[in-house]
């Protein structure tokens, strides 16, 4: 039988061997007549023939992954990548992992490291306030002694190593005992975090000195609220303080930070949200849910670009540049951190940290990105000890961890740093 008549059987009478009348005989002569014209067509156009069988091998391909792409997703996570979408938003998934976490909830801090919960909590009938460790301080530095009071976040704590590895507890042990510093650095923190650290506990130790660690983390999460959102596929539940900057003044977004658990309840209209402006790493197109989220292919397709987004987001020269709402926020923080110390009678410095990606721009592509920052500060009158000289000249070998933080050898650079600048101090 020719394709001509073929197709002329089908479309005319409806049915190929059914009965006339019935609807599967109706149906079955719709098929056929379809297909029988779309393979005339494309006998008489071989392109439109090609384009066909391509869109249904595409399809059928498609579907043979979307398949496989399920049955190999497990607790959120597709060949290695944390799913991100609606799902990020999900209470009970959030709230699962943050059962792990060390660090427990705090309505002025955000939150304090589990285990270090007397820091951060001290009162008329605990005199003794410990930090990061086993050792304790006194309200006072014994005579003789220069109490070096240090603020920040985990490469200020020490992260990765061990607790007498941090650079704060080098600087005591090289000392012999004639520096003291207690470690106030809590990992995740923001500046303005270690500002309002600084705030609870800087007048309980009658610190001598203080110093802030300053790192690409430490500033860019000054424009951050909810960790899930500045950290793309973190199912971690963290809220945190909000400062806004008005020429010269400080303003406070949050006045007690919400618990994350009831926080984590209120995001499924976020978009929506009073807290939204104040947000910068919430982006509805990834965070919304939409029609193409039933597909796990298209939640892996998004779960990769955003790693791209995030990097492109996060670039250095953005978040450090001159003009950027992070550089702003940080100079008035470090300026009140100043003033502050130097009303106790203290005196203050800002030490900037080596991070991988600045070291990386400063190391290889000859670019500061802290020059903006270093510049204002140094307009403004704020000791600036900048540590990265010896990182990015290979003086330190071995400089990172696997995710990120400072190694042992590396703190002990930043520790024989730290340790010229007060000893130059101390001279003069």
């Amino acid at each position: 039988m020719s394709i001509r008549k073929f197709m002329s059987m089908g479309g005319r009478r409806g049915h190929l061997d059914e009965k006339p009348g019935s609807s599967g005989a109706q149906l079955g002569g719709n098929v056929a007549g379809v297909f029988a014209r779309s393979v005339l067509l494309g006998h008489r156009s071989p392109f439109v023939f090609n384009c066909l069988l391509t869109l249904a091998s595409t399809l059928l391909s498609v579907l043979v992954i979307e398949v496989g792409l399920r049955a190999l997703t497990r607790d959120g996570r597709l060949l290695g990548t944390r799913l991100v979408g609606p799902q990020l938003i999900d209470p009970a998934g959030i709230r699962a992992d943050s059962t792990r976490l060390r660090a427990l909830y705090d309505p002025d801090l955000g939150w304090i490291s589990r285990g270090d919960d007397e820091h951060g909590h001290p009162s008329a009938n605990r005199p003794r306030v410990r930090t990061r460790g086993t050792r304790t301080y006194e309200p006072t530095a014994p005579p003789g002694v220069l109490r070096v009071c240090a603020f920040g976040e985990s490469f200020t704590r020490g992260d990765g190593v061990l607790a007498n590895e941090s650079w704060p507890s080098i600087v005591e042990a090289q000392t012999g005992g004639r520096i003291e510093v207690p470690n106030f650095g809590v990992g995740g923190y923001g500046l303005d975090q270690a500002y309002l650290c600084f705030r609870r506990n800087a007048a309980l130790y009658h610190p001598d000195v203080v110093l802030v660690g300053l790192t690409v983390f430490a500033v860019e999460r000054t424009t951050s609220l909810y960790r899930p959102f500045y950290s793309h596929g973190n199912h971690i539940a963290l809220v945190k303080p909000r400062f806004t900057c008005d020429a010269e003044s400080l303003r406070a977004v949050i006045g007690v930070v919400p618990d994350p658990v009831a926080f984590t309840q209120e995001l499924a209209g976020f978009a929506h949200h009073p807290l939204r402006p104040y947000e910068s790493y919430y982006d509805a197109a990834i965070y919304e849910s939409s029609w193409i989220d039933q597909s796990r292919l298209a939640w892996f397709v998004r779960s990769r670009l955003t790693w791209h987004e995030r990097l492109a987001r996060f670039r250095v020269e953005r978040i450090l540049g001159p003009e950027s709402e992070e550089t702003l926020l940080t100079r008035l923080i470090v300026l009140r951190m100043k003033a502050q110390t130097e009303a106790m009678g203290g005196r203050f410095a800002a030490v900037i940290l080596p991070t991988s990606r600045s070291l990386r721009l400063l190391r290889d592509e000859h670019r500061d990105t802290w020059a903006p920052i270093r510049n204002s500060l140094d307009a403004d009158g704020v000791e600036i000890w900048d540590l990265q000289t010896p990182f990015a000249t290979g003086e330190c070998g071995h400089c990172f961890l696997p995710d990120g933080h400072l190694t042992l050898e590396a703190n002990a650079e930043v520790a024989a740093g730290v340790i010229e600048h007060l000893q130059a101090r101390v001279r003069r």
